[in-house]
């Protein structure tokens, strides 16, 4: 990439993450193909809601690395804030092919989840159950918030609607073209995105 580029842009690489076993067995054929998720969708909107890029199985240069760094604290996960700088500033490219295994056991802080029934059953519980400081939404919209700080950066993306009150989400909204509209990887995602957006309290120093 640096070929094309040139070693003063950010660049990113990443590739197929096979999860195994602890015998070394597949337990699917992929990492990204088991969460249902497009490596192809790099933009920055698309990333601020969902990263599709996995830590072990990327390569990147030093010049995004002088950029990133510090990774700070709101950052939900280090291989996320390389893919925000990634296409902010630079590239990110994806080999379809797969070149690491990923052992998937009981201890794993963040593992390969499958995407049945027991997956959304637990989402729908903990969405419930959860107090606002630990909805995952929020803790997106820290991220972001704090990258527009680092890097002096404007943008209208839909996570600030969670700032304002709730009555006038829908609103502000439809003010934005549908073609910028937010979505996830998946009808039942979007879905789940849009309803938390419209129900979920505003976003305060006390749950961010």
């Amino acid at each position: 990439m640096e070929n094309i580029y040139t070693s003063s842009t950010p660049l990113l690489v990443h590739c197929v993450l096979d999860v195994v076993d602890q015998y070394s067995a597949h337990l699917q054929s992929s990492f990204l193909q088991r969460q249902h998720l497009n490596p192809k969708r790099i933009c920055f909107k698309d990333l601020a809601l969902t990263n599709v890029v996995t830590g072990c199985p990327s390569l990147f240069n030093r010049c995004l690395l002088q950029i990133a760094l510090p990774i700070p604290s709101t950052a939900m996960m280090h291989d996320w804030w390389l893919a925000l700088v990634a296409s902010s500033f630079g590239y990110i490219s994806f080999l379809d092919e797969s070149l690491v295994l990923y052992r998937q056991h009981g201890p794993n802080f963040i593992g390969s989840q499958g995407l049945g029934v027991n997956y959304w059953l637990n989402n729908v519980w903990k969405f419930a159950h959860m107090n606002s400081s630990e909805i995952p939404l929020y803790s997106v919209l820290r991220q972001y918030q704090t990258f527009q700080k680092c890097y002096s950066l404007n943008s209208d993306t839909f996570l600030n609607l969670l700032t304002i009150e709730r009555a006038k989400r829908c609103q502000a909204l439809l003010k934005v073209p549908f073609s910028r509209w937010p979505c996830k990887h998946g009808m039942l995602r979007s879905i789940g995105l849009y309803i938390r957006l419209f129900t979920l309290p505003i976003a305060t120093c006390d749950n961010l």
